[in-house]
C-alpha cells in the first residue's frame, strides 16, 4: 500500500541494507545502512572454523532491515569454495581465495506484485534467479591462526586497505546488441506483447533510472496472432525490432576470454566423443572408430597446445594468478597424456574412458567465480506484466579478437525458451517445465572500442531507425474526439509523454528519409498459404455486480485481447475452407470445470481457473478447426 499512500519514492522503495555472511554454522552481519540503493559497509568478517569441515559453500544474504516485522531477504549468492581453491595432491594447491571482485546477486522482480509475494524462495537462493538485485564488493581470504575474539569479528577496514582496491574498480564502456529475429510458440495471453532486455540495471524499464529516451530498451508492444493450432507468434514479418544498450562494468575479459577458450575446447571434445559413442553403438567397423578417435585425439592436442590469453599488467587478483597457473599446468599435463596415449593406445574402450577422464579434468577449471558483468535478461511483458523471462550468460555472448576467446553464441543466432520463474520446490510441477514462447535471437556484448566488429557481421539486411509518435482519440457518443481525453493528442506508447510531431529532430550527422506516415497495425496479416488447418477461437465474456448473478457482459464476445469480435454463430468460414467439426469449449486451459476463467478486471487481467467472491468478471474460450479444401488453389489458377 505505500505507492497507493503516496509513500514510495519515486518508481521504487528504497532499502535499509546490511549482509549475512554464513558459513559451517556459524553467521555474522556487517552494520545497517539506512534508507540507500548503493551502500557503502567497508567491514571485515571474520570467521573462526576448524578444519577439515563438511562445509563446502559460503553463503551471502543481503537483508532490507524492518523495524516493524522480520527482515526481508533481498537476494542470497553462494560462494563455491572448491571453485575457490585447489587440493591436488600432486601441487601444493592453495586455500580458498577471492577477489577483491564484485559478486552478482539475482532473485525476484522488485516491482510490487503478487508474482513477487509468490517467488520469495528465489531471494532465499530457492531457484534461478529471474532479475538483477545488486553486486557486492568483496574479499575472501583463508588463513591459519587463533580463533578470533568477539571484539575481532567485525571490524572495519583501515584507509590503507580501501586505497589498495581503487585499481580493480575501474570501469569501461560495454554495448549490448539484441535483433529480435522470430517470436513463437507464445502462450494465450490477453493484452499486448513487447520483450525487455537488461543488463544488471541497465534497461529494466521499471527501474526509477530508467530512461526510454537514452536507452530504450523495449521492442514495440503488439497483439500476438494467433498460428491456428495451439499457440501465438509476433507479426514482425520483414521488420524485426533492435535493441541497442549502453552500460559500464569492469573490464574482466581477460578472465571470460580464458573460460571461452576452455569452454569451446570441452564442447568440440563432447562433439567429437558423441561421433566416437554413435559408432559403437552402430557397432560400426573397428577401423572406422579408431580412425575417429585418432581424429579426435588430434583436435585435442591441437585445441590444448594454444596458450591461454595473458594476464594484465594490474587489476588481477590472487585467485586469477593462481587459476591461470592451475589451468596452464592442467591443459600442459592433459595434452602430454593425450600425446601418449595416442602413440600407445590398443583397446577402444579403454581409450574412450581415458578420454572421458580429460573431458571430467577440463569441466573442473572451467568455471570462473569472479565474472562481475552480469547474466543478460530477456523478460516477455504482457500488458506491462512480466510473464516469462531467459537469462543467458554474459561470457556466452562476449565478443573477442581472437574467434577462439569469444562466446560461442555472440554474434550467431540462437533460439532461446522463455519460462514463468518458478522455485525448486515446484521443479517437479507442469508449469515449471512448461514453455511460455521461443525467442530466436542474435546478441552481441563487448567493450565500446569493438563496437565496429557488429558492422562485419552479413544479417542480410539494414538497421533503419524510425521516429514514432502515438495520435491518441476517445469516444464520447457519438463520435471519436481529441477532447477530454486523459493523454495528450501525440505521445508515447504509454501515453505518458506528450510527443507532438514537430518536436522531434535529427541527431547530428542524419537526415530524414521520408515524411510522417501512417503505420497500419502489424498484427492486420493475411494467414499463410502454407498453412492447411486453422483453429477459430472466440471469447464469452460474462460479468456480475458484487453480490449479484452472472449476467452477459456488455461486450459479450471478443478476441484474447479483449476487441469486440463476432459472435461465434455468426462467424463464417473463408473461401478455400470448410468446417471440421462443430464449436466447443476450450477446457485445456487452465480454466474451471465448465471453461471459465475468472479476475476482478478484464483491463487489469490476471486470469485464474478458482472463483473467488470478488471476482466480478469471467470468460471462457470457443474454438472450431477448419481445413484448406484439397486443390482447391489448383483449381483457381486453371
Amino acid at each position: 500500500m505505500k505507492r497507493a499512500l503516496g509513500m514510495a519514492n519515486d518508481a521504487v522503495d528504497r532499502v535499509d541494507p546490511y549482509v549475512i555472511v554464513g558459513f559451517a554454522g556459524k553467521k555474522l552481519k556487517t552494520k545497517v545502512v539506512f534508507n540507500s540503493y548503493s551502500p557503502v559497509w567497508n567491514q571485515e568478517l571474520n570467521i573462526g572454523v576448524q578444519v577439515p569441515t563438511m562445509c563446502e559453500r559460503l553463503s551471502l544474504h543481503i537483508m532490507d532491515k524492518d523495524h516493524l516485522n522480520k527482515d526481508d531477504t533481498v537476494a542470497t549468492h553462494f560462494l563455491q569454495l572448491t571453485r575457490l581453491s585447489s587440493a591436488d595432491p600432486d601441487d601444493e594447491g592453495f586455500l580458498p581465495t577471492f577477489g577483491p571482485a564484485y559478486v552478482c546477486f539475482y532473485g525476484s522482480p522488485r516491482e510490487f506484485s503478487t508474482m513477487n509475494m509468490q517467488l520469495e524462495g528465489l531471494d532465499r537462493g530457492l531457484g534461478e534467479g529471474c532479475a538483477f538485485r545488486g553486486r557486492v564488493l568483496l574479499q575472501l581470504n583463508v588463513t591459519n591462526g587463533r580463533t578470533p575474539t568477539p571484539d575481532e569479528a567485525v571490524m572495519n577496514i583501515v584507509n590503507d586497505d580501501l586505497f589498495a582496491v581503487q585499481p580493480f574498480l575501474r570501469r569501461r564502456k560495454f554495448r549490448l546488441f539484441v535483433s529480435f529475429l522470430e517470436a513463437s510458440m507464445i502462450a494465450p495471453v490477453d493484452g499486448p506483447v513487447e520483450f525487455e532486455v537488461s543488463i544488471g540495471d541497465f534497461g529494466n524499464k521499471f527501474s526509477a533510472s530508467y530512461s526510454p529516451v537514452e536507452s530504450p530498451s523495449t521492442t514495440q508492444p503488439l497483439n500476438a496472432m494467433f498460428d491456428g493450432q495451439n499457440y501465438y507468434y509476433m507479426p514482425w514479418r520483414d521488420i524485426k525490432p533492435c535493441i541497442m544498450l549502453i552500460s559500464h562494468w569492469e573490464d574482466n575479459t581477460f578472465r571470460i576470454e580464458s573460460l571461452n577458450m576452455i569452454l569451446k575446447t570441452i564442447d568440440k571434445l563432447e562433439m567429437n566423443l558423441g561421433k566416437v559413442r554413435l559408432l559403437l553403438r552402430s557397432e560400426a567397423p573397428i577401423e572406422d572408430t579408431a580412425r575417429q578417435l585418432m581424429s579426435l585425439l588430434d583436435d585435442l592436442i591441437s585445441d590444448l597446445s594454444c596458450h591461454l590469453p595473458c594476464l594484465p599488467d594490474k587489476g588481477y587478483t590472487d585467485l586469477d594468478q593462481k587459476m591461470h597457473n592451475l589451468r596452464t599446468d592442467d591443459m600442459a599435463t592433459i595434452r602430454q597424456e593425450a600425446c601418449e596415449l595416442k602413440e600407445n593406445a590398443v583397446d577402444i574402450f579403454c581409450t574412450v574412458a581415458e578420454i572421458e577422464g580429460y573431458l571430467s579434468r577440463l569441466q573442473i577449471i572451467a568455471v570462473e567465480p569472479q565474472n562481475s558483468i552480469p547474466d543478460v535478461i530477456v523478460w516477455m511483458l504482457v500488458g506491462g506484466r512480466r510473464e516469462a523471462y531467459v537469462r543467458i550468460p554474459s561470457h556466452t555472448i562476449m565478443h573477442a579478437s581472437d574467434k577462439q576467446h569469444r562466446g560461442k553464441h555472440c554474434g550467431r543466432t540462437q533460439t532461446y525458451l522463455l519460462r514463468k520463474p518458478c522455485t525448486d520446490d515446484k521443479r517437479n510441477t507442469k508449469s515449471y517445465w512448461a514453455v511460455s514462447g521461443k525467442l530466436e535471437l542474435c546478441l552481441w556484448l563487448g567493450l565500446d572500442e569493438n563496437v565496429k566488429a557488429t558492422q562485419q557481421k552479413p544479417y542480410g539486411g539494414e538497421v533503419s531507425v524510425f521516429a514514432e509518435t502515438y495520435e491518441n482519440q476517445i469516444f464520447i457518443f457519438p463520435s471519436w474526439t481529441t477532447r477530454m481525453m486523459p493523454r495528450p493528442k501525440f505521445s508515447d506508447i504509454t501515453g505518458r509523454l506528450k510527443l507532438p510531431k514537430y518536436c522531434f529532430d535529427t541527431p547530428s550527422g542524419w537526415l530524414w528519409d521520408d515524411d510522417w506516415f501512417i503505420q497500419p497495425a502489424m498484427s492486420n496479416v493475411d494467414e499463410p498459404s502454407t498453412l492447411m488447418t486453422f483453429t477459430e477461437d472466440v471469447f464469452e465474456n460474462v460479468t456480475r455486480q458484487p453480490g449479484a448473478l452472472w449476467t452477459a457482459g456488455e461486450v459479450v464476445w471478443t478476441n484474447v485481447v479483449g476487441e469486440e469480435a463476432l459472435p461465434k454463430d455468426e462467424i463464417t468460414c473463408p473461401p478455400g475452407w470448410q468446417w471440421t467439426d462443430s464449436w466447443q469449449i476450450d477446457l485445456s486451459r487452465a480454466v474451471d470445470e465448465v471453461g471459465f476463467e475468472y479476475c476482478v478486471d478484464h483491463n487489469v487481467g490476471g486470469f485464474v481457473p478458482v472463483e473467488k467472491t470478488y471476482h466480478l468478471y469471467r470468460r471462457r474460450r470457443w474454438v472450431r478447426n477448419r481445413e484448406r479444401i484439397p486443390n482447391v488453389e489448383q483449381i483457381a489458377v486453371q
